[in-house]
């Protein structure tokens, strides 16, 4: 077991949900946790909080990742009781991705609007719709800061200006325009780099829209547990689930992590005592390098959920999905205090 312990990186002991947002093809990702983890008791005698999920989060490495990032996510059951306990641990995940064009290769879907979204309508308020995202502007200048004039494009929206060629006689300039949004806003532009002039026609504004939201609960249904104890999620195969080797077994066996496909739990093959951390189950959640550009923005949960039984062997039969698996039953009724 481990005892209880703070560490350099983010340490909670509160609920291990998982946000991943990624981006692919060169651009950025970040990720988040929140808390929703379940608690439930099935015996009395085990005060609602005193089994807690613990992880380790590596927010660093989160911040920067991208397809192919292996990021930190050790997650273990710690016993903040007076009694001990069995414990067992299941995932409910969530994916999200926007739309794309379903080509072999597929690019997310621009949709172009020629009036703005609300803003109760953007993905970031509760909506489905996310502005696409503009280049970054810092090398760019404001059209009016370079003495361009500009007509037809909308109250709101900010047009840059960047040189791209220039010589004696002849200066050349590419078009940048941004909604108050942070939008990308497009349109067939007219530069008269003499007249200083900038004419806008067929202006849209560009978005991003929310696919279906996928979600997949792994004690609804056996889950694919994996060869060298990777799982992967049922929605989506490109997001993987590392585990620790050494502390799970592909049959009950003491003081292991064994997933039981009858109900989807993993079951800890022994007692967590009271003041302690189970071994680790999980060590990181990967997107994997195949990914595309399909997969920009993509939103993704992993809850972790837990549960505590009093450490007796009549408490297993609270448990069903275990007591019906005899070599379950048995290993964990021979960890049991009496």
């Amino acid at each position: 077991m481990k005892n209880l312990r703070k560490n350099k990186k983010f340490v909670t002991g509160a609920s291990a949900a998982l946000t991943l947002l990624m981006l692919a093809a060169g651009t950025f990702a970040w990720f988040s946790a929140q808390d929703s983890v379940d608690n439930e008791f099935k015996t009395s005698g085990i005060p609602d909080g005193s089994v807690k999920v613990w992880e380790i989060f590596d927010e660093e490495e989160a911040e920067k990742a991208t397809p192919g990032t292996k990021v930190q996510k050790d997650v273990g059951v710690s016993n903040l009781g007076e009694s001990d306990v069995f414990v067992r641990a299941s995932f409910e995940e969530m994916v999200h991705k926007f739309k794309n064009d379903g080509a072999a290769q597929p690019n997310l879907t621009v949709f172009k609007e020629a009036a703005k979204k609300a803003d109760a309508d953007l993905f970031a308020n509760g909506g489905t719709f996310m502005p696409v995202p503009v280049t970054d502007t810092t090398s760019w200048t404001t059209a009016a800061a370079e003495g361009f004039t500009v007509t037809g494009a909308p109250a709101g929206v900010t047009v840059y200006v960047k040189e791209i060629a220039a010589s004696a006689t002849l200066s050349e300039y590419a078009v940048l325009a941004v909604s108050d949004q942070n939008g990308k806003v497009s349109a067939d532009w007219t530069i008269d780099s003499t007249a200083k002039t900038i004419t806008a026609a067929n202006v849209t504004y560009d978005y991003y829209e929310k696919d279906t939201v996928k979600t997949f609960n792994w004690t609804a249904g056996p889950l694919f547990v994996g060869t060298g104890d990777i799982g992967r999620f049922e929605s989506d195969n490109l997001i993987t689930l590392q585990y620790h080797d050494a502390n799970i077994a592909a049959t009950p066996t003491a003081d292991k992590w064994y997933y039981n496909v009858a109900d989807g739990w993993f079951y800890y093959v022994g007692i967590v005592p009271s003041g302690t951390v189970s071994p680790l189950l999980m060590t990181s959640v990967t997107l994997d390098k195949s990914a595309g550009n399909s997969y920009m923005y993509m939103d993704y949960t992993l809850q972790v959920k837990t549960e505590a039984l009093q450490g007796t062997a009549e408490a297993i039969e609270a448990w069903p999905g275990a007591t019906a698996n005899a070599a379950l039953k048995a290993a964990l009724e021979a960890a049991a205090t009496n």
